[in-house]
C-alpha cells in the first residue's frame, strides 16, 4: 500500500496535481502509523489483517497515533491540505493555480508549494522506509542478512545515503520542522540550544 501511495504521489506531482497528492500523503502517514503499531506489538498486525469491517475504528488514525506516540498537529495539517475536502486545500487546486499563473508572484508561490510537497513526500517516504525496515529487522529472522544482499533494498539504502549527503535540508529536517512549529516569540538561541 505504501509503495502504491508513493508511486501515485510522484505521478500526481509530476502532473501538477498537488491537491490529490496531498490526499495520498495523508494516507502514507497512516501507513507509517500502522508500521509503528506493528513494531510495538506484532500481534496488532494480525488483528489488523483479520479485522472485520465493523472493527475499523480500532485502527483509526487517532488510535494509531496514540499507540505510536505521534502528535495530532502534523496529521491535522495534512487533513486540511488535501486529506479531506476542506477550504484549507484550495491553494493546491488546478483552477486556482491557473488563475494565479497570470501573475509572476503567484507563479513563484506555486513553485514553492510544489517544492514543499516534494520535500514532504521525501520526508514521509524516508520515515515510512525506516518504520518498515525497523519492523522487518525486528520481526523477520533473515531480514538483516537480506538487507545487505537484496538488490532492491541495497538500492534504496544507497539512494537514501546519496540524498542525505547531497541535501542539507534532508539531514536536518526534524529540527527544522520543530523550529517551524515553535512559538514565533521563542529566541532562536533557545530553539537550537545556544546562547542568544
Amino acid at each position: 500500500m505504501s509503495a502504491e501511495l508513493i508511486k501515485g504521489s510522484v505521478t500526481l506531482l509530476h502532473e501538477g496535481n498537488e491537491y490529490a497528492c496531498a490526499g495520498l500523503l495523508r494516507q502514507l502517514i497512516e501507513c507509517e502509523y500502522l508500521f509503528r503499531a506493528f513494531q510495538l506489538d506484532f500481534e496488532f498486525a494480525t488483528r489488523w489483517l483479520n479485522a472485520p469491517p465493523s472493527a475499523k475504528y480500532d485502527f483509526s488514525p487517532g488510535n494509531l497515533r496514540k499507540i505510536g506516540g505521534f502528535g495530532h498537529e502534523e496529521y491535522s495539517n495534512h487533513c486540511e491540505a488535501g486529506g479531506h475536502p476542506r477550504a484549507g486545500g484550495r491553494h493546491l487546486l488546478e483552477l486556482e493555480r491557473l488563475a494565479a499563473d497570470l501573475g509572476r508572484k503567484e507563479r513563484r508561490e506555486h513553485g514553492e508549494v510544489n517544492a514543499m510537497l516534494w520535500m514532504d513526500l521525501a520526508l514521509h517516504c524516508e520515515r515510512t522506509w525506516r518504520a518498515l525496515t525497523g519492523l522487518l529487522s525486528q520481526e523477520h529472522a533473515r531480514f538483516d542478512a537480506a538487507q545487505r544482499t537484496v538488490a532492491a533494498v541495497k538500492h534504496a539504502d544507497s539512494a537514501h545515503a546519496t540524498w542525505l549527503a547531497a541535501d542539507q535540508l534532508a539531514r536536518h529536517i526534524g529540527p527544522i520542522i520543530g523550529f517551524m512549529a515553535a512559538d514565533p516569540d521563542t529566541a532562536l538561541g533557545d530553539l537550537v540550544g545556544t546562547e542568544g
